[in-house]
């Protein structure tokens, strides 16, 4: 969001208050959300591109 607002090519239909705003909302759970689109990222992009015969592997790291 910052690079695309620095850079001009930020097209989004809101503010960047609007963004900030959700982003310190405490009642979303960030824990959930970041490890829900990390497994979706991983199951919908990622997973084809190995053979069956890996072992699979997730890794957290901060």
């Amino acid at each position: 969001m910052y690079m695309q607002q620095k850079s001009g090519k930020c097209t989004s239909g809101f503010s960047k208050n609007t963004y900030y705003r959700f982003m310190q909302n405490p009642h979303i759970n960030w824990l959930r959300f970041t490890i829900l689109l990390a497994e979706r990222i991983v199951n919908g992009h990622l997973k084809d591109l190995t053979s069956d015969q890996r072992a699979d592997c997730f890794v957290f790291d901060d």
